[in-house]
C-alpha cells in the first residue's frame, strides 16, 4: 500500500507543471515582498490592495510582476490558489464547498474552473485520483 501511494504522488507530482519563479537574477528586490504577500493572503489578495500597500500604482505593479514573473497577478494567484487546493484535497477531508472558502471562492464552479485550465481535470477526478488508493 506505502509503494502504491508513493507511486501515484510520484506520478502526480510529475503530471503537475512545476514552475518556479527565479528572483535571484531579479534586480528588483522589492518585488519578493510583494510576492510573499500574495502567497500569505491569497485568499482575498486584489491587485489594488497589493499596490495600496506597497505604494505602487496598480497597473505598474502589474506590469512589474509580469516581467519579473512572467505572470499576470490574476495568474500568480491562480496558481497559489491551485496549490493550496490540491494541499487540501490530499491532506484533509474538506468538501469541495470548504476548500472554496478557504481559498477564496465564493462558489464550486470557480474552483472547477480553475482545475480544468491548470490541471485539465476537474476538482472532484482529482480528488478521487490522490485519495483512491487510500480507501482500498
Amino acid at each position: 500500500m506505502g509503494l502504491l501511494l508513493s507511486t501515484l504522488i510520484l506520478e502526480l507530482s510529475q503530471s503537475i507543471e512545476q514552475e518556479y519563479i527565479n528572483f535571484s537574477d531579479n534586480t528588483d528586490d522589492n518585488l519578493l515582498p510583494i510576492i510573499q504577500y500574495i502567497n500569505q493572503n491569497f485568499a482575498s489578495v486584489t491587485l489594488r490592495d497589493v499596490s495600496a500597500k506597497f505604494s505602487y500604482n496598480t497597473n505598474y505593479l502589474g506590469n512589474k510582476l509580469k516581467e519579473a514573473t512572467g505572470k499576470t497577478f490574476k495568474e500568480l494567484v491562480d496558481r497559489r490558489r491551485i496549490s493550496a487546493a490540491q494541499n487540501l484535497m490530499i491532506k484533509t477531508n474538506c468538501t469541495l464547498a470548504d476548500i472554496c472558502d478557504i481559498i477564496g471562492y465564493q462558489n464550486t464552479s470557480s474552483l472547477f474552473r480553475l482545475f480544468k485550465k491548470y490541471l485539465k481535470t476537474t476538482p472532484s477526478e482529482y480528488k478521487r485520483k490522490v485519495s483512491g488508493p487510500l480507501k482500498q
